[in-house]
């Protein structure tokens, strides 16, 4: 079924000029442009486990995947907040929070599981439904499946 009014739309939104929303975006590009500065002083085994969630009021606040990889990276605060305090977006950054958030998952195609084999019986017994159905469709989906 296809829309009447194009205009509601997910791209129309992203461009409307609604001004709670472009506050919305410049945060998630501003929260985004934070995220990589700081993941360029933090040493690269943590980077798939962390990202910056929000800087706020001096307050650098850093999602982290689990306990078991914040306890190293707090141990490791103190250096990397001197590391960002040398990065003018992060000079006002008095302590960095840790709080442990679920991650982010990019959906990727899940392997399929293989198709068994049917037997010469079973193969020969949707040849037989095939050739008994009227059905064209479900003529040529019998004999697929009998390919198998």
């Amino acid at each position: 079924m296809q829309r009447k009014n194009q205009k509601t739309g997910f791209d129309h939104l992203l461009r409307s000029n609604n001004p709670q929303l472009q506050h919305m975006m410049s945060k998630i590009y501003q929260i985004e442009a934070l995220n990589e500065q700081v993941m360029s002083v933090i040493e690269p085994q943590f980077h798939p486990h962390c990202r910056v969630c929000n800087l706020r009021d001096g307050i650098l606040v850093i999602g982290v995947a689990s306990s078991t990889w914040m306890t190293p990276l707090r141990f490791q605060c103190p250096d990397i907040l001197e590391k960002l305090r040398k990065i003018p977006a992060f000079a006002g950054v008095i302590k960095i929070e840790l709080k442990v958030h679920l991650p982010v998952i990019e959906a990727a195609p899940s392997p399929g599981k293989p198709v068994p084999s049917l037997s010469a019986a079973m193969a020969a017994h949707y040849l037989n439904l095939a050739e008994a159905c009227e059905d064209p469709e479900l003529q040529a989906v019998l004999r697929r499946i009998a390919a198998h």
